[in-house]
């Protein structure tokens, strides 16, 4: 291709329900509204009420989070579509951490248990990563966090539910959905409920996490 071509690109794929959304939020936005509420606290209180708790074991996670809110919104350009990802998103994370707090108050014995010779992968993105703790996970000898573990960490997996536990379609719906949103992901980096999750995950509920850019644009 010779400098003085340009290359033309499309509009993204978006399903019939998915413009109808926005169509509306676009609406709203013209007669000054904003339907969905992405202010820290109103999301704090939010968590709250959906876990039933309001001890997040530290505060540490907020610098993060008030970052990650304000270039939401000052860069992202959301849709209306895109606000209740980031409001579903935050919450969902927020309500994870409380719960989590929660389990450990509950379960102090946790803080004794002992984990020998673990295994770290490093690398960076799209390095094979993915693939490589998927193979070491072959292994019986070890153990991986799998996706629907980390998307609902409270109660913990157990092996009487391992192979069954509600979760696990539940997880799969979400993962699903993510898939008929961006046609052609799953092709770029496999995910089921049943496969194992990364660290990127975990981290989201400090809100500290390269997933953050993943799924949203929040350059700062």
């Amino acid at each position: 291709m010779s400098q003085t071509e340009e290359v033309q690109v499309g509009q993204p794929h978006r399903p019939f329900g998915v413009k109808m959304i926005n169509l509306f939020g676009r609406a709203a936005n013209a007669f000054g509204m904003r339907p969905v509420a992405l202010d820290e606290e109103s999301l704090i209180q939010k968590a709250i009420k959906k876990a039933g708790s309001s001890d997040f074991g530290g505060d540490e996670f907020r610098e993060g989070l008030r970052r990650f809110l304000a270039s939401a919104q000052s860069e992202a350009d959301l849709t209306l579509l895109g606000r209740l990802m980031v409001q579903g998103y935050v919450t969902d994370n927020l309500v994870n951490r409380l719960k989590l707090t929660d389990w450990r108050k509950q379960h102090p014995e946790i803080e004794k248990e002992e984990i020998v010779a673990p295994l770290f992968i490093v690398g960076l993105p799209r390095t094979g990563t993915t693939k490589l703790n998927g193979l070491i996970e072959q292994d019986q000898a070890n153990r991986s966090p799998l996706s629907w573990e980390v998307q609902f960490p409270v109660p913990p997996a157990t092996p009487e539910t391992w192979d069954n536990d509600p979760r696990i379609a539940e997880d799969q719906k979400i993962l699903d959905q993510l898939f008929q949103l961006v046609p052609g992901f799953a092709a770029m980096h496999p995910m089921g409920a049943t496969m194992p999750q990364e660290c990127v995950a975990v981290f989201t509920m400090c809100f500290m996490s390269v997933q953050l850019h993943v799924h949203f644009y929040v350059p700062s």
